[in-house]
Formats: structure tokens, C-alpha cells, sequence
């Protein structure tokens, strides 16, 4: 365990600004019981490129979300002749009781610079309409090929009202 950050009242955001750097080949950030303060935001996540935050429209992503509430597919996603300035990790995301998510972003070869830094993850929770709702994709910075330094989470409006967050190197 690199880092470890337990909110226990709301913040715009959470970051990890150090710790992800040459030392592990692979990172996993997990998520525990993330809670919004507004209903039916998104729950969204940016990078650290050489110690700067990427907030330009550098990201290219892939997400795909299911729910219980009517066992749709969905699928969002930001392509190169459009890219995001942020990506978006969960949709709808709901406050009410019960409604945190939980799950896991792996950050692969952080500081290759032969390729696209990029994550991957796989969450659930509570959407804002009380079912069960599931995210899981892919993201890339594809404003070059530079190191991934660190990571910063935030709401589509609104704070994040509670949670856990804990970064882990992964032995190579």
C-alpha cells in the first residue's frame, strides 16, 4: 500500500499527486463506498502527465455501463476526432442511501513512454434512480507519450461526499 485517503466529508477531489512513478510496473487504486453529493452526476477521473494535470481534450475512452433498472447496455465513449477532458468512470450515479460505489482502476506501465498512457476499470453502485449500476472501460491520454505521474477523481458536479480511496504498487 502506497496511499491511503478516507474522506469523511465532502471534497471537489481526491488525487494521487505521488507514489505512481518507475517503481511498480502496475498501480490499483480501489474504491470504497465513493459516495456523491448530487444526484445523477458522474463520477469522473483525470491524469497527472509529468507532475501537470491533463484537463485539455487529451482522453480518449471507452465505458460501458448496465443497470438493473431496466437491463439496458449502454455504452459512452470519446474518440480521437472528439476527444474528453475527462473521463467518465460511472454514469448516473446516485446519493441516496446505499448508493456508494466500490471497485478497482489498474494503471498499467505508468511511466512507458513508447505508448499512450491508459487505466482500465471495473466499478459498481447505486445509479440515482436506486438500482444496481455497473461501469467498467478503457482510457487514454493521447496528447503524446509521456509518463502517467498521478491521478485526480471528481464528480461531474457537485463533491464526492464520502469514501475511500487506496493506491497500490503491484510487484513486477
Amino acid at each position: 500500500k502506497i496511499a491511503k485517503t478516507n474522506l469523511g466529508s465532502g471534497t471537489a477531489s481526491v488525487a494521487f499527486t505521488s507514489g505512481i512513478d518507475s517503481t511498480y510496473g502496475t498501480y490499483l487504486i480501489t474504491c470504497e463506498n465513493v459516495q456523491v453529493a448530487t444526484d445523477n452526476t458522474q463520477f469522473n477521473m483525470q491524469f497527472y502527465i509529468g507532475g501537470s494535470l491533463a484537463d485539455g481534450s487529451v482522453y480518449q475512452y471507452h465505458h460501458h455501463s448496465s443497470h438493473s433498472g431496466n437491463g439496458s447496455y449502454e455504452a459512452q465513449n470519446e474518440t480521437q476526432a472528439s476527444p474528453a477532458t475527462q473521463i467518465q468512470l460511472m454514469n448516473s450515479r446516485g446519493n441516496g442511501a446505499g448508493e456508494g460505489a466500490c471497485g478497482q482502476i489498474l494503471i498499467i506501465a505508468p511511466s512507458d513512454t513508447d505508448m499512450f498512457a491508459q487505466a482500465h476499470w471495473k466499478l459498481s453502485g447505486g445509479r440515482d434512480d436506486a438500482s444496481v449500476n455497473t461501469g467498467d472501460g478503457i482510457a487514454m491520454y493521447t496528447a503524446g507519450v509521456e509518463a502517467l505521474t498521478g491521478v485526480l477523481f471528481k464528480c461531474g458536479s457537485g463533491n464526492i461526499a464520502d469514501g475511500t480511496f487506496t493506491l497500490y504498487g503491484l510487484a513486477n
